[in-house]
């Protein structure tokens, strides 16, 4: 991962241990150099934190950088509002069928009559 002119240098005190699963892993992932994958590692940290904190008012999904360029696409092209928007609708229509959609329809339509025949 290239790291840009701005970045700032850290320097961390670690024991043997914790160099050697470092090293373990960077091998098992063929990752190359400690500070590509340290900065890995805060990155999942974080986003797995923010799943954490997500999971207590909703769910939390990860996609590719393909499915989330995607959604903008959509946006973009205003054949969605929102990226959260388009996922919910596009669940929804594959969750409830349509002929329930349907029958929700004609029964919120029947309670508007009704409720406007009452006034």
């Amino acid at each position: 991962m290239a790291v840009d002119e701005g970045s700032l240098k850290v320097t961390i005190r670690i024991s043997p241990e914790d160099l050697n699963l470092l090293e373990d892993y960077m091998m098992e992932h063929g990752i190359e150099n400690r500070s590509d994958c340290i900065r890995e590692a805060i990155r999942l940290l974080v986003e797995k934190d923010n799943a954490e904190d997500c999971s207590q008012t909703g769910l939390f999904v990860h996609l590719s950088e393909i499915q989330k360029a995607t959604l903008k696409g959509l946006v973009d092209l205003g054949i969605a509002v929102s990226e959260e928007e388009f996922v919910r609708r596009i669940l929804l229509e594959k969750i409830i069928p349509a002929s329930e959609v349907d029958s929700a329809i004609n029964n919120a339509f029947r309670l508007a009559q009704k409720q406007s025949a009452l006034k």
